[in-house]
């Protein structure tokens, strides 16, 4: 729970455009300092036997992991989302990914869709991203409140431990 984007469909026009993909992805990682990984495997995440490759990663604390996976057998990229809500520096993460996924989409799986629950891929208004993101901070709070209410200070409710959040940003008490 937490706004998310999600980005799935297209192919890649060959391997070497995956590879130089990928190594667009590694050299910008390593210029930014985040931590980063490729991975190869010969099934998906139901078992089913395929080539499965992807570049992967961890933009900012508390963002979910950015990967880019593809399957080799048909050059199809993997379906896949990054929940960005959580992050330690929301506004500048969530332009970070999208601005990622928008050069991917662009120079690499012209085919690839994108669904922002933000509304900021491809309107770029950092105004209405910060009206929308207290909408989202303000609806999880509620959950929260009531989850409290029905089960007290359980620790088991990981929704419960997440840091304050205001406007996007992680606050501190």
């Amino acid at each position: 729970m937490g706004l998310t984007v999600h980005y799935s469909g297209g192919k890649a026009e060959s391997e070497k455009k995956i590879y130089e993909l990928f190594s667009y992805l590694e050299g910008i990682a390593k210029k930014m300092k985040w931590e980063n990984w490729d991975t190869k495997d010969d099934k998906d995440w139901r078992g089913e036997k395929m080539d499965f490759r992807s570049f992967s990663m961890n933009i900012d604390e508390g963002c979910e992991t950015l990967e880019i996976g593809f399957n080799f057998d048909t050059l199809e990229l993997h379906q896949a989302f990054c929940k960005t809500q959580y992050s330690k520096n929301f506004m500048q993460t969530h332009h970070i990914i999208c601005v990622l996924l928008d050069t991917i989409k662009k120079n690499y799986v012209k085919d690839m869709e994108v669904h922002d629950e933000g509304g900021y891929y491809g309107v770029w208004d950092k105004k209405a991203l910060g009206e929308e993101i207290k909408e989202w901070d303000a609806m999880i709070g509620k959950f929260a409140d009531r989850l409290k209410t029905a089960f007290g200070d359980n620790p088991n409710i990981k929704i419960l431990k997440q840091p304050k959040i205001q406007n996007g940003e992680i606050k501190k008490d």
